[in-house]
């Protein structure tokens, strides 16, 4: 799990260098747009009833609409959770209603807007382990999340998050994921 941080840690910091600054035409315009995004990301689950840890590949997207001061950003969003390893299936969906406030710490003028937030809903997950069947639970699930967007151009950016997530069960779960995102 470290190595695929460290992974992704190195290819956004190369994407970073290498990619054109959207400074160069001028502020970015983020207010009163509507955007759609896709994230990746892998994470470990260790829990008590499972003999060995799980690696869970993370799929999650969004359609947000920012404020037309571009201050604050809500939402939906979908994230899917996969795993088949020795015998054993763990898949989830959770449907969330999300908020968050971006922050241009490096002034107007930059391509880089840093954010958190806050997302909440509810996770459906089916589990069945070494074919003894198949039990589902639904259970709600919220939390915070935080993160960073480089604007390549003003309607794309690539986009590293982290979120926390706590569910009503006493799980918590936590997601570094790196996407796109397009704005119109």
């Amino acid at each position: 799990m470290k190595r695929t941080c460290i992974h992704v840690l190195l290819v956004i910091g190369m994407t970073f260098s290498v990619v054109s600054s959207a400074s160069a035409e001028g502020p970015i315009e983020l207010g009163g747009k509507t955007a759609i995004t896709a994230n990746f990301g892998l994470t470990t689950l260790d829990q008590d009833d499972l003999d060995d840890p799980i690696n869970v590949v993370i799929l999650s997207t969004a359609l947000t609409r920012t404020t037309p001061s571009a201050r604050f950003e809500y939402g939906v969003g979908l994230t899917v959770f996969a795993a088949l390893t020795d015998g054993n299936e763990i898949s989830s969906v959770t449907p969330s209603a999300q908020f968050r406030i971006n922050s241009n710490l490096l002034g107007p003028e930059e391509n880089i807007v840093v954010f958190a937030g806050i997302l909440g809903g509810v996770t459906v997950t089916s589990v069945d382990i070494d074919g003894v069947g198949d039990e589902t639970d639904e259970v709600g699930a919220f939390g915070p999340k935080f993160g960073a967007e480089y604007y390549v151009t003003s309607n794309f950016a690539l986009q590293l998050e982290d979120t926390l997530t706590f569910d009503t069960d006493d799980n918590v779960t936590n997601v570094l994921a790196i996407g796109v995102k397009l704005l119109f």
